[in-house]
């Protein structure tokens, strides 16, 4: 019994050191915790000297950025005065209407005439936006080439008509239908852009003949620079472009690098009822900025057909709209487009 006493003290004082030991360690951890953290944050109390780093990197890169694009604005100014005619935004010195590094900042110049062209042309106002936002003034540099698609009677061509029509800006619109060979295409944009109208007067000729695209890339700077728009962005719309897929193939990938070929400002915007993806192509052509024109919504369409209404005086307009409700409702099942 002595025995299991002295053992029984034993653990006792074992167990009493035990706690001795936790009472001294939860007492010396505050004392620890500032050392600690002066550790983490450093002698000043701050930020960590991890997260200062990370904060001067990140400082380091907006600088550069700043700086890269001062020089890309300057560049631009610099071709404006006098550079390269041929210059895109996306090439060197071509990111007119830019601000900051990959940000594009649309020209204030053309967007006067939103108002005027929404009125004209309802249910558009995004694409007229999206139009307004890639081209601008005459001398502004464009991108090279866009693929406008959608339905057939979604007004593809007349909004491109409007907006080329209000902003004045230089353009030929050539139909790939009525072009059944290359060579009246090229000959078709020829007479587009110099002016020439084949009649009985010139015996039905040509402003040249064009056989190949070696012949052609020569001859549009050529006509361009006679009627004196070598300082300006001429724009080249080619409707039903989905025939284009029938001619020989060099005849797309040439007029989707037709700026670089011939090193003018031109932009040529093709004109489809298919999307992009049936236009096959080898690789290493060039792609164009694609914008979808989507059908018309039934207000959309009761809006343009009120449009029609006769000039009566004794017809209410409210009549007509009433009618043109009435044909939606009859027509919309079997026929959903704006023409017919």
């Amino acid at each position: 019994s002595v025995g299991r006493v002295k053992r029984q003290q034993g653990l006792e004082g074992e167990s009493q050191g035990h706690d001795d030991v936790m009472v001294q360690t939860r007492w010396v951890g505050p004392e620890r915790a500032p050392r600690e953290a002066e550790s983490r944050s450093g002698p000043s109390g701050g930020k960590p000297p991890q997260t200062t780093k990370m904060a001067a990197e990140r400082e380091t890169v907006r600088q550069r950025r700043r700086a890269a694009s001062d020089s890309s604005q300057a560049g631009s100014e610099g071709n404006e005065a006098g550079g390269d005619p041929a210059l895109f935004p996306g090439s060197e010195g071509g990111g007119s209407g830019e601000g900051e590094a990959g940000v594009w900042v649309p020209r204030e110049g053309c967007w006067t005439h939103l108002e005027e062209l929404c009125a004209m042309l309802p249910g558009r106002r995004s694409q007229v936006e999206t139009l307004l936002t890639l081209w601008g003034e005459p001398s502004s540099p464009v991108c090279p080439s866009l693929f406008v698609y959608g339905h057939s009677g979604t007004g593809k061509t007349l909004v491109l008509q409007t907006v080329l029509s209000v902003l004045e800006l230089p353009h030929a619109l050539v139909n790939c239908a009525e072009c059944y060979s290359s060579r009246l295409l090229y000959e078709a944009i020829l007479n587009c852009f110099s002016g020439v109208v084949p009649s009985h007067a010139n015996g039905y000729s040509s402003y040249a003949r064009c056989d190949n695209v070696a012949t052609f890339v020569r001859l549009l700077p050529q006509v361009i620079s006679s009627r004196g728009l070598s300082h300006q962005t001429s724009y080249l719309v080619l409707d039903k472009a989905e025939r284009l897929r029938d001619m020989e193939a060099t005849v797309l990938p040439a007029l989707l690098r037709l700026a670089e070929l011939t090193r003018c400002r031109v932009c040529v915007v093709l004109v489809s009822e298919v999307a992009w993806g049936n236009f096959y192509m080898d690789s290493g052509s060039a792609h164009p900025l694609h914008i979808h024109f989507p059908s018309y919504s039934k207000a959309e369409t009761l809006e343009i057909m009120s449009r029609d209404c006769p000039p009566s005086h004794s017809l209410p307009p409210s009549l007509f709209h009433t009618f043109t409700h009435h044909i939606w409702n009859v027509f919309q099942a079997v026929c959903r487009d704006l023409g017919e």
